[in-house]
């Protein structure tokens, strides 16, 4: 793509493309265009006419690009209230769909694609019923399908995880869910490794004695076991892990408040030296609370990383993945303002000069947002600024 094109793909629209993309999205909206790819296709071939014919009307220096009215045209007709034919599903659809949903909660299939091949086939059926009957059903893909199962199923409880389970291996799982439950100095970590082994075992009986049954077998790694046992576990009444508690709330809000003051480079760097100091003050515990000690494990980086990105965001100041203030976006409008004055200056790399000048204007704010996120910010601000709905 030359430069001249990749700014086009970019550029303001004119007044006469504009009116030419109205008209096709009225017959979108008014239903007399069915398909958006076909509205799209007559869009660009009329405004590629149009701009033969009359050359001097005020047309952008390079022709649009099909995904640019693509684009435009989808957004605008979403604004004036059309929905895509492919968004609204039959009542003998729904109906279908449903039963494929309860099907894979159930266990009849093995997973999401397989419900989505069966559904299909259904569909397909009510396509040959709609067509007897003069209708004209809209073609689903096994993507879209399987997709919208998988949705719907996860919703509802469903997981890839916890499926596919043979009655012996249930059994298996069943055991140290108890024995978790029973025993609350169980750690979780023995549990996963003991019914691996035994899981394990059976699958090699299986192999021998019914080869049938162990066409079915899925091996299952360390993860999985530990996320079934752990959740079903806590389910059936099993203390939750050892929470935060104020000691070391304490100890993390003072690297928390070390990370906005620009004490450490970043907030890893900052997890790692706040799982250090609570190593400190567990091993601490050995003397003043030994059975605390005997009960708990070592922080982790990413539990301590997390917990403290979370106490850094209650302190209520700016910080990155956090949402823009008043004050941070009034300075944003500044700069695309500026960049809209400026951006014909030859020689001036206005765009990375605005988004650099926002970067050092938001650090006076006591705001640490990259110059990436600059730029996105001040694109989103130019859009709602200048570009007509």
């Amino acid at each position: 793509m030359t430069a001249e094109r990749h700014r086009q793909n970019y550029a303001f629209w004119k007044p006469p493309e504009l009116r030419i993309l109205q008209r096709h999205v009225a017959a979108l909206v008014e239903g007399r265009c069915r398909r958006l790819q076909d509205a799209v296709e007559a869009c660009k071939t009329e405004m590629d006419r149009q701009r033969e014919l009359r050359p001097d009307a005020g047309w952008p220096s390079t022709s649009r690009p099909a995904s640019a009215v693509r684009w435009k045209l989808k957004k605008t007709a979403k604004h004036a209230g059309w929905q895509s034919l492919r968004v609204h599903w039959s009542p003998e659809e729904r109906a279908a769909f449903d039963r494929h949903v309860a099907g894979l909660l159930q266990g009849l299939y093995y997973g999401p694609k397989q419900a989505a091949r069966a559904c299909l086939f259904e569909f397909q059926a009510i396509g040959k019923w709609k067509r007897s009957k003069g209708g004209r059903p809209v073609r689903r893909s096994l993507l879209a399908v399987r997709d919208r199962i998988l949705v719907r199923a996860r919703k509802l409880g469903w997981s890839s995880a916890e499926t596919r389970w043979l009655p012996e291996e249930r059994r298996v799982l069943d055991k140290y869910v108890r024995r978790l439950v029973r025993s609350p100095g169980l750690k979780l970590r023995t549990a996963v490794d003991d019914c691996g082994r035994d899981l394990r075992r059976l699958h090699d009986q299986l192999s021998r004695e019914k080869p049938d049954r162990f066409r079915r077998v899925i091996p299952r790694t360390a993860a999985t076991l530990r996320g079934i046992l752990g959740r079903r576990a806590v389910r059936m009444g099993r203390p939750l892990p050892d929470a935060w508690r104020p000691d070391e709330d304490r100890v993390i809000r003072r690297f928390a408040r070390a990370v906005l003051d620009a004490r450490h480079a970043d907030v890893e760097s900052a997890a790692r030296a706040c799982c250090r100091a609570l190593g400190r003050l567990r091993r601490g515990w050995r003397t003043t609370d030994p059975a605390r000690f005997r009960r708990t494990s070592p922080r982790t980086v990413i539990g301590t990383r997390n917990r403290l990105l979370e106490l850094t965001h209650s302190f209520g100041e700016r910080w990155p993945k956090s949402g823009w203030t008043a004050k941070e976006l009034q300075a944003c409008r500044r700069w695309v303002r500026w960049y809209m004055r400026c951006r014909t200056v030859r020689g001036l790399r206005t765009w990375n000069a605005a988004a650099e000048g926002l970067c050092e204007e938001l650090v006076q704010l006591r705001s640490r947002r990259t110059i990436g996120a600059c730029g996105t910010q001040m694109w989103e601000e130019r859009r709602r600024l200048y570009e007509p709905a």
